[in-house]
């Protein structure tokens, strides 16, 4: 599923197949997305998003980075306790001076939180506003290793 969050609308919105992205969204959030769903981020951010094998195996060195105008943090095990339990998934963020593209394949109360957040003050925050939501809402341990 690919969800857009644009500071022009109330709410996010879930993105269908066959529509063109809005060149001025804000987050596109992948969550365990199909192969057509990625391209159309690749397209809109200029980027090569990771594989998940990829995001899995990522050693320390290759986690953190910057390439041409992106930068990239991705977690191996991203744990998130929702309703008391953690789960742990690999997560990816991508950040563009126009674009934050998260990847993740489990839901997540930290995304949602973030989302939240992010769109009660989208229009004057912006993508990095959005990453920082996230990495705010990340806990104390994951923090520490990004």
């Amino acid at each position: 599923m690919l969800t857009i969050h644009d500071a022009r609308q109330p709410e996010p919105v879930v993105w269908q197949p066959g529509t063109p992205l809005p060149s001025k969204s804000a987050w596109l959030d992948l969550h365990d997305a199909d192969e057509a769903e990625v391209r159309a981020c690749e397209e809109i951010a200029k980027v090569k998003l990771p594989a998940r094998e990829d995001i899995a195996g990522v050693s320390l060195p290759g986690r953190n980075r910057i390439e041409e105008r992106a930068m990239f943090l991705q977690v191996p095990v991203f744990e998130d306790a929702e309703d008391g339990k953690a789960k742990a998934n690999p997560v990816s963020m991508v950040l563009t001076p126009d674009l934050l593209v998260t990847q993740r394949y489990a839901r997540s109360a930290v995304f949602d939180t973030a989302a939240r957040d992010w769109q009660a003050r989208a229009s004057q925050d912006g993508p990095p506003g959005a990453f920082a939501e996230l990495l705010e809402g990340c806990p104390p341990e994951i923090r520490t290793t990004l």
